[in-house]
């Protein structure tokens, strides 16, 4: 690309007035720089604020389903957001220490992705879940992952560089191995299941295949026998669950159907236990819930009203 054209790309960004090609431009030219080192124009680092603010304008609102993220571009720290269903980006520059590249993948409610990462590792992610990821682990002394929500992970083996998946309070240490974790921010606790191999949580509990660890928000960590089919039963498009309470059923729900649950009066916390398809729609999954005789449901648009039988 030219240099001149790159200006006016820029140009168009900081006023506001860009395309969708303009900033695809600055992407090609962003991804040239990471590897070249390119210099940059000599008035970008006095319009960064401001090119941030107009993309962040045009992408509010929209929908993602893969954040690309590069970080050291001319010793200044530049983060593109790739949008893949539409096609937008987004810029911001902070630092001016360079840094390593690193990729976010990010899933919708109702949706799920499978990543191969940079060493080979396989991990599915389920909805409304994040992970972040270096774009290389060549020169790293450890593969760290973060994670929000939930994933599984089937970490390809490599004894000189441990496998670690940060969530909320808590890292899963791993050399090679499959495992599910489970760390929604409105869950009161974070769920790691062993399907293979072993695992270090916190440096604290070592799990066998078929245990799973437990942490609440004071941080205490407990271990339990697993039902590990029904733990990573949403790969396979299904909602499993045993002597879980409504509130515990309908969070997993809203993850995949855009619902607002609205709770009325006392509501019986008696487990439950039951399978649903995912996709199986919400006038469904409400009739099946109200067999047990324990709720009453009702549909109104978005809105679900819980209320006792």
């Amino acid at each position: 690309m030219s240099k001149e054209a790159l200006q006016q790309a820029i140009d168009r960004i900081a006023a506001g007035t860009h395309t969708d090609q303009d900033l695809e431009l600055y992407n090609n030219w962003c991804n040239a720089a990471q590897e070249q080192q390119s210099p940059m124009p000599a008035d970008f680092p006095d319009r960064q604020q401001q090119m941030l603010q107009n993309i962040e304008s045009r992408i509010k609102g929209k929908s993602y389903r893969k954040l690309i993220i590069w970080s050291g571009v001319a010793a200044a720290a530049a983060v593109l957001i790739l949008y893949m269903s539409g096609g937008f980006f987004s810029v911001n520059i902070s630092s001016k220490q360079p840094s390593m590249p690193y990729n976010i993948l990010a899933t919708e409610k109702g949706q799920q992705r499978h990543i191969t990462l940079p060493d080979g590792t396989n991990v599915w992610l389920n909805a409304a879940s994040h992970l972040k990821y270096p774009a290389s682990f060549a020169s790293t002394t450890e593969r760290r992952v973060e994670l929000t929500g939930e994933a599984y992970f089937e970490v390809a083996k490599d004894k000189e560089k441990p496998f670690i998946v940060q969530s909320r309070d808590q890292e899963v240490k791993v050399l090679g191995t499959h495992f599910n974790i489970s760390s929604y921010s409105d869950d009161p606790l974070v769920q790691t299941t062993l399907l293979e191999g072993s695992v270090k949580v916190n440096n604290q509990i070592t799990l066998e295949p078929g245990e799973q660890t437990l942490l609440d928000d004071a941080g205490k960590l407990t271990i339990r026998k697993a039902d590990t089919a029904m733990a990573v039963s949403w790969k396979k498009g299904n909602l499993e669950f045993r002597n879980e309470n409504i509130y515990g059923i309908m969070r997993k729900i809203s993850r995949f159907h855009d619902i607002q649950v609205i709770y009325e009066g006392h509501i019986p916390m008696d487990g439950m236990n039951g399978n649903f398809a995912l996709r199986q729609s919400i006038p469904e999954i409400l009739e099946i819930i109200q067999t047990t005789s324990l709720l009453r449901c009702r549909q109104e648009g978005r809105k679900i009203y819980i209320s006792k039988f």
